[in-house]
């Protein structure tokens, strides 16, 4: 090192009521340059007491402990720029009865900000291997997230691969967000489920559903889509049935062996090969619904004894072909 160089080494051990840490520090300051670089190191640290030195943060946090923690940090002119890695081992965040509880995540951050004069602030976050549970106001069962990768930036979070089970249904989800203040998103779900679940979801939301008895698997396949400077959302995707069942309360017949797929968007849904039997007949069907918010019905349907082909709502009438 040169006469105006300064390096400093540093080992510690943080100590209060609840745990001691061991805490490494060392770094180098440039006088000519007026450069300043610290690299530390810090092992099992509950961060809880320490956020006493925060105020207003956004959501009350209960427990956070911390593994693995290090900084490197550089200060050059105005300029401060920060990489963080840790683990989080154990962590529960609560607001508005929305409660994030037994959370583990790797986190790697970088950032930067000219403090002068507190602009040109850039960050990174990446939040790896999450696991945790979600309790959501509103929403009648717990969240389990079986394992979540991210990717935040200051106007964009990436959902690069989410993986939860809830109401013993397991789902994935992937997708991203952009603008917070006038959100841009596209975002995709894949799921299998039980219809008997769906029934009980629905049911809480729309009186039918009350009244109806689902069962058989279905497998879902959609995506729910805003674009810029545009206020309509957008979805799209697919509904595969498989040996699903319908019946009414009130009524001893239902359809059974429900079999196909069902194409759909916020306009229009159809099917082009859904088998089904109804009245110890097996049915084959072929549908276009367009328009759904008046729909406009092309149905075709096909057994060994009927042929039916009908148009429903039709511009020209109700037509029937038998």
């Amino acid at each position: 090192p040169t006469p105006f160089d300064i390096n400093f080494s540093l080992q510690a051990t943080l100590i209060n009521d609840k745990q001691t840490g061991a805490l490494e520090l060392s770094g180098k300051y440039q006088f000519s340059s007026k450069e300043l670089k610290i690299t530390s190191r810090l092992k099992e640290l509950d961060a809880l007491p320490y956020l006493a030195y925060f105020k207003n943060l956004p959501a009350e946090i209960r427990i956070l402990n911390i593994d693995n923690i290090n900084i490197e940090g550089a200060l050059i002119k105005d300029k401060l720029s920060l990489k963080i890695e840790l683990d989080i081992k154990n962590a529960s965040i609560a607001k508005d009865k929305t409660i994030l509880s037994n959370t583990q995540a790797k986190l790697k951050a970088s950032g930067d900000i000219n403090l002068k004069d507190k602009t040109n602030l850039n960050y990174l976050l990446n939040i790896d291997d999450l696991k945790a549970n979600l309790v959501a106001k509103g929403f009648p069962e717990k969240i389990s997230i079986r394992y979540a990768k991210l990717k935040i930036l200051p106007d964009r979070l990436e959902i690069q691969n989410l993986r939860l089970n809830t109401l013993s249904t397991a789902a994935e989800i992937e997708g991203n967000l952009e603008n917070f203040l006038n959100p841009v998103f596209n975002i995709n779900l894949k799921s299998d489920f039980d219809l008997r679940i769906a029934k009980y979801v629905l049911s809480n939301y729309f009186d039918f559903f009350n009244s109806v008895s689902l069962e058989g698997k279905a497998a879902m396949d959609a995506t729910l889509s805003k674009l810029k400077d545009k206020n309509e959302l957008n979805f799209d995707g697919s509904l595969h049935l498989k040996d699903a069942s319908l019946k009414t309360n009130n009524n001893a017949f239902g359809i059974s062996a429900v079999n196909g797929l069902i194409n759909f968007d916020n306009k229009n849904a159809g099917w082009t090969n859904l088998s089904f039997r109804f009245l110890d007949e097996t049915f084959n069907s072929k549908a276009v619904i367009s328009n759904l918010q008046s729909p406009l019905i092309s149905l075709e349907l096909n057994s060994d004894n009927i042929n039916i082909k009908t148009k429903i709502n039709s511009p020209q009438k109700n037509i029937f072909n038998i």
